[in-house]
């Protein structure tokens, strides 16, 4: 318990720590034993966690939103907004009385109800102007649910490439600690000098402070993903993005955009609202007519029921919210065109960016490089332990394999980005493959 206890409490409150400093410490094989007992800790740390897929992370990502009450919210606000313009005018009740004063000759009263009309040509544009309305709140919700989807897909594609990132780190670090064990062994036997030691100890240095940086990003993307979904237990599972048929040119993500994009079409509908309310406004500058149903008592028991209309002139009395709705119709309508326009040109800008990256992939063959680059690596690790090559030569090799490593999983990663990017300017969701953890 005494080496091992204290190796292990030394990793799992001071984690930062060099691995120089290890080394000072530790004999050369207690460095590649205090590498993998750090890793084996965080490992026993991940599987208290538990794997959550793509539509759950963002249904709980919507939850935590409150995007499902909002949604209900402005539901009843539409609903509100809808039987608000639906409603017919209320009739009014009236009773009059006339009488000459000293006389009873003349005394006559009147009981009628009077509504107005004018719903018969005003109802319909307030209904229609409803419904516009409405719409434009129903796609800010789908703006809402989009960007959710969007920020949760990012997560996961930088979770997948950092975890990747990682592992080629830690077989990196492997590797030379395998190279000093058989180091150190030409040292004893004096066919090395001590120098050899000391540049792969830097090396490992250098390789271990890039997997502790990794790490720190690893651990500020995973703490980002579950404040977005509201769970402290879970990790991004593994998925493969795919890749939509809709975009092959961009013309139709251009097409694509401005038929799904929700924040576009609010500003469309928003457009169209406005010009609604003008409608509205010009309706008003129509004579409100009212029909009037009375039942009128003569003296002398005397009654007769009569019908009336009767007409209230406006006269420019709404001319002012006329103009003013006109101005703001102007406006709605340049919004949308300097948006439209605006759209366009990003989505066409990250379509060549994407197509860039998937032209360039599927052009080069990185993978069989990288496959005849370790058979090479092989050979080479024979070649030095049988003394062919010196240890520089052989440190030399191993770093230009983990740079075409790295090198071609950034490429992988920045082209999952691009598509990602494209997909969210061209309004549509992400979709992924789950793949086995």
């Amino acid at each position: 318990m005494s080496n091992l206890g204290h190796l292990l409490l030394f990793f799992q409150t001071n984690l930062a720590m060099s691995f120089r400093f290890l080394y000072t410490h530790f004999s050369f094989r207690s460095k590649g034993k205090c590498l993998s007992l750090g890793i084996a800790v965080l490992s026993l740390q991940n599987l208290q966690s538990k794997p959550i897929a793509f539509e759950d992370a963002c249904a709980r990502a919507s939850e935590v939103e409150q995007i499902d009450e909002l949604s209900k919210m402005v539901e009843g606000a539409n609903q509100a907004r809808l039987a608000k313009a639906s409603r017919f005018p209320n009739p009014s009740l009236y009773y009059e009385r006339e009488s000459a004063r000293g006389t009873k000759a003349f005394d006559e009263s009147t009981v009628g109800v009077s509504s107005k009309l004018d719903f018969l040509w005003k109802r319909g544009t307030r209904i229609e102007s409803a419904e516009i309305r409405n719409s434009v709140s129903d796609l800010q919700i789908d703006l809402k649910r989009l960007k959710i989807s969007y920020e949760i897909a990012k997560i996961f594609i930088k979770y997948s490439y950092l975890k990747e990132e990682i592992y080629i780190l830690e077989e990196a670090i492997e590797q030379h600690n395998q190279v000093l064990i058989f180091s150190n062994e030409l040292l004893a036997q004096g066919i090395i000098p001590a120098l050899h030691l000391k540049r792969i100890n830097l090396r490992v240095d250098e390789l271990t402070f890039s997997h502790r940086a990794l790490k720190s990003k690893m651990a500020g993307v995973l703490t980002r993903f579950r404040l977005w979904v509201g769970l402290n237990d879970v990790f991004p599972a593994n998925h493969s993005l795919l890749y939509s048929v809709s975009l092959v040119s961009s013309e139709q993500a251009i097409q694509q955009a401005l038929r799904e994009r929700p924040d576009l079409l609010s500003l469309k509908a928003n457009a169209k609202w406005k010009a609604k309310q003008v409608e509205q406004f010009q309706n008003e500058k129509f004579p409100e007519i009212s029909l009037d149903i009375a039942s009128k008592k003569y003296p002398e028991k005397q009654d007769g029921l009569f019908l009336g209309i009767s007409l209230e002139l406006p006269l420019g009395e709404k001319q002012g919210d006329l103009n003013l709705a006109k101005a703001a119709e102007v406006s709605g309508e340049l919004e949308y065109q300097i948006k439209r326009k605006e759209i366009e040109r990003e989505v066409k800008a990250s379509w060549q960016i994407w197509h860039h990256l998937q032209r360039d992939q599927n052009h080069s063959s990185g993978n069989n490089d990288l496959e005849s680059e370790q058979v090479f690596l092989s050979g080479l690790e024979l070649s030095f332990k049988n003394g062919e090559i010196s240890v520089f030569e052989y440190l030399d090799c191993l770093a230009s394999f983990l740079t075409g490593k790295q090198n071609a999983l950034k490429y992988s990663y920045e082209k999952q980005s691009a598509y990602l990017n494209l997909t969210y300017l061209s309004g549509l969701s992400p979709h992924f493959t789950l793949e086995k953890n």
